[in-house]
């Protein structure tokens, strides 16, 4: 695979001192990423229900309103969430783990994308605008969103 058109990435690790159980249903719901995500203004349930696998949900985000498309294609209560979904230029797999750690949780975000068209000229000029949205602000505000 060309490494200029894909990217693993680890969004974010963040640890928080809730259970797992109670964090799982705050983030591997997609329908509740506008509650703490900066990069996503508004979240649709495009079919199915929250939270079963086959659930499908129309992303728009702050990134001059692009819009994506996600299905829940994998889920383990209260362990992973896994969506795979994009737009026609952009195509992502994202992975939501949540594991025990001490008394609280360790959230992992990880996301497998693959750049197509014209966006696969500048995808790294894409990670690295994805890589600091997220650093300052998808990862401080999913902190305050799981205290």
């Amino acid at each position: 695979m060309d490494a200029s058109r894909y990217a693993r990435l680890v969004l974010l690790r963040v640890a928080v001192p809730r259970p797992p159980s109670e964090v799982f249903r705050r983030v591997a719901d997609f329908g509740r990423l506008a509650e703490w995500d900066p990069a996503v203004s508004a979240v649709t349930l495009e079919g199915g229900r929250a939270l079963v696998p086959g659930a499908r949900y129309r992303l728009v985000t702050t990134w001059g309103g692009m819009q994506l498309e996600y299905e829940l294609v994998e889920l383990v209560t209260p362990v992973r969430a896994v969506y795979r979904g994009g737009s026609a230029r952009v195509t992502s797999t994202d992975t939501i783990s949540c594991e025990p750690a001490g008394t609280g949780t360790l959230v992992t975000i990880e996301s497998d994308v693959t750049f197509g068209g014209w966006t696969r000229l500048v995808s790294p000029l894409i990670r690295v605008a994805l890589w600091l949205t997220v650093w300052f602000g998808s990862r401080p505000a999913l902190r305050r969103h799981l205290r």
